[in-house]
């Protein structure tokens, strides 16, 4: 099974990317986020602890999102390959990540990073707020916030991936097709 990263603050199109690598190469997809919002909608323990964190910009924390991920690796061992989106989040996370995966057999193959401007982020977030009826995106002072903490707390991560020879950077500016290209060109040599 291939484990890849799909990494880059919110707005990058971690989602709209994953959904093309999982077409293409037959892939899961998981995102921490919409696991969070899946247990939000059901009113599960750990739903409220996330809203709690979500509503004031702040992420969840680390072992509710291990806890996810974990379950969520149980459930597909058959995969072909899973692409997490926007996991792990900071280096402690990722420390964690590379020991549950051990007992699996698997590791790490790649931590692909979109790069992408930090306006045009704002913007993607604030058009993504009005069609997927996700109100923290229509914040602007949430926005900051978490693409500051984006800054402090996951950026750190690309240095963790490159010590590792996984971190691959992608120019996530411009059209869609353009940065699936990019990406693929990085998936096509796993």
């Amino acid at each position: 099974m291939h484990i890849i990263l799909l990494f880059g603050p919110p707005g990058a199109g971690k989602g709209t990317q994953s959904e093309l690598i999982t077409q293409k190469y037959n892939f899961l997809h998981v995102s921490t986020g919409e696991l969070l919002r899946d247990e939000i909608q059901k009113k599960t323990e750990i739903g409220r602890i996330a809203q709690e964190r979500i509503d004031v910009g702040e992420f969840a924390p680390d072992e509710i999102a291990i806890k996810l991920v974990t379950q969520f690796i149980e459930q597909n061992r058959e995969a072909k390959g899973i692409v997490f989106d926007g996991f792990p989040r900071n280096t402690a996370q990722a420390v964690l990540f590379d020991q549950l995966l051990l007992p699996y057999d698997l590791k790490v193959g790649r931590m692909i990073s979109l790069e992408v401007e930090k306006t045009e982020l704002i913007n993607r977030i604030l058009l993504r707020a009005s069609s997927s009826n996700r109100p923290d995106d229509a914040d602007t002072e949430i926005i900051h916030k978490r693409l500051d903490i984006y800054k402090q707390r996951t950026e750190p991560l690309k240095q963790y991936y490159s010590q590792q020879g996984k971190f691959m950077p992608v120019d996530g500016n411009g059209d869609l097709t353009h940065i699936f290209e990019r990406i693929s060109k990085i998936l096509d040599t796993i």
